[in-house]
């Protein structure tokens, strides 16, 4: 799953999705990933 970056996980959730703190955090564990 590193293949699997980051900025293209956001690609692929809607911007209302992004807009919640889940999706925050998330994000969050991507990035340290």
């Amino acid at each position: 799953m590193s293949r699997f970056e980051p900025y293209r996980a956001g690609e692929m959730f809607p911007p209302s999705l992004l807009a919640q703190p889940g999706v925050d955090v998330m994000s969050t564990w991507w990035a340290s990933r």
